[in-house]
This record gives C-alpha cells, sequence and structure tokens, in this order.
C-alpha cells in the first residue's frame, strides 16, 4: 500500500492544473484525557465540473500530515477520490511512535509504547439543506504492532486489540442548525469498534460551534461510554485553522 499511495500521490500533485489545501487542527477531550495538534497539506486535482459549480465537480487530493501530543507522535499519507465534491473515498497509512504509558490501560497485560502502523480506507459524506447539515465518516483501520505476545492498546480509540494486529472500525457522525453566518448548534456521535478482540467505546455529546472567518471553534459536551461499560462526563474542545481550502467542502 505504501508504495500506491506514492505512486498516486506523484501522479496527482505532477498535473499542472493541481490545487493546494493546508490547515492545522488541535482537540482537547476531557475524558478519557488527551489532545494533539495536527497539520495537513494537499493538492487536488479536479477531474470534472466548471470553476463556477459550487458543488457539482469531483476531484482526486494527495496529502501529507503529522500529529503529536509529545509522547505520541504520527506521520501519514493519504490519497482521497470524490466523484462529487460531498462524498469521497480514501485510504492512506499512517506511523505512530508512542512513548508512554496509556491512560486507562494495564501497560503490563497489554503493548502500550512503540511503533503502530496503520492503514486504512474510508468514506465521508456531507449534506446540507437550507439550515440543517449533517456528516458521516466509516473508516476501517488494520492495526499492527511489532510485540505480538500480548494485547496492544489503541490510544486514540481506548479500546484494545488483538496481538500483533487488529481491525478498528470508526464511524462518526454529526447532524447539527447553522444559526446564523458565525453559530451553529448540533449532535455528534463517535463509536469505536476493535474486530477481533470484541471491545468498544462510544461518545455522544451537543455542541456549539464558532465559525471565524478562517478558523472554527467547537466546544461539545455529553458522555464516554469506556470498553468496560463504564460512563463518564466528557468535554470537548476542536480548533481548526484552513489556510487554503482547496478543492474540499469539509
Amino acid at each position: 500500500m505504501k508504495k500506491i499511495l506514492t505512486l498516486l500521490c506523484f501522479t496527482i500533485s505532477s498535473f499542472t492544473f493541481a490545487v493546494t489545501d493546508y490547515s492545522a487542527t488541535s482537540v482537547v477531550r476531557s475524558y478519557t484525557p488527551g489532545f494533539f495538534t495536527a497539520g495537513t497539506v494537499g493538492e487536488s486535482y479536479k477531474i470534472w465540473g466548471q470553476d463556477n459549480h459550487k458543488v457539482n465537480y469531483g476531484f482526486l487530493r494527495a496529502s501529507a500530515a503529522a500529529q503529536t501530543s509529545f509522547v505520541v507522535n504520527s506521520m501519514m499519507g493519504q490519497v482521497d477520490f470524490y466523484p462529487i465534491s460531498f462524498w469521497g473515498f480514501y485510504a492512506g497509512k499512517d506511523l505512530t511512535y508512542r512513548d508512554f504509558d496509556v491512560f486507562t490501560f494495564d501497560c503490563e497485560k497489554v503493548s502500550c509504547r512503540g511503533k503502530m502502523d496503520r492503514d486504512y480506507v474510508g468514506s465521508r459524506m456531507a449534506l446540507a439543506y437550507k439550515n440543517i447539515f449533517a456528516f458521516g465518516e466509516f473508516r476501517a483501520i488494520h492495526e499492527t504492532v511489532k510485540d505480538k505476545s500480548k494485547p496492544f492498546a489503541d490510544e486514540r480509540s481506548t479500546t484494545i486489540g488483538g496481538p500483533g494486529k487488529d481491525t478498528l472500525h470508526r464511524l462518526d457522525a454529526v447532524i447539527g442548525y447553522k444559526i446564523n453566518d458565525q453559530y451553529a448548534a448540533g449532535y455528534l456521535m463517535h463509536r469505536n469498534v476493535m474486530q477481533k478482540y470484541e471491545n468498544s467505546t462510544h461518545m455522544n455529546q451537543g455542541f456549539v460551534r464558532y465559525q471565524g472567518q478562517d478558523w472554527s471553534l467547537l466546544v461539545g459536551a455529553g458522555t464516554f461510554r469506556s470498553r468496560n461499560d463504564q460512563l463518564f462526563y466528557s468535554s470537548l474542545f476542536m480548533f481548526q485553522w484552513a489556510g487554503a481550502k482547496g478543492l474540499l467542502l469539509f
């Protein structure tokens, strides 16, 4: 997959009429406690549609990203295909290096440190009608670690994978209402299911989002259900900045 992604990235970026986008995101979550900052740069090529069409176009995109929480660091490469601007598919490679014992895990019994390889595929869609908007994304992530002697911790979903490798299924859904040009409110759901080791986590939150000229701030509050079926209060703060949007609608 790495060679395929490299070839596709080179092919897309070599188009004469490529459009560049770049952005940054910072997230803080109260439970399970965590934070990260990520930066992304991408190049897109329109494969159909005219410049004056706001949504009726399709494109290919190659992107690279880096994410850090200081003790967990990741590098990612991804290729997207959008047959139409509001619905797309993607595949990517994620290399993560972990250098601490992950909160909520017994790291004597599960592998918490070291390198993790993630190969993933997914699809995302966004729809809007008047002031109502909705977003959905599904991703299947094949995760591999070097230590095959015991199960491993997935620090992002706080689930546990089977010894050596497992597949995580992730589902995100948002439905909201645009109050005006600056404010929107709604509901978001985030669910993680580990396939082989059979455990899951689930987050439900209400949110308010403020939209600035080229940045946004989302504040959410709700519940987080752990892999042990315990229910906790959880809050979320997400800051996003888009220096150049390119052909992406969302």
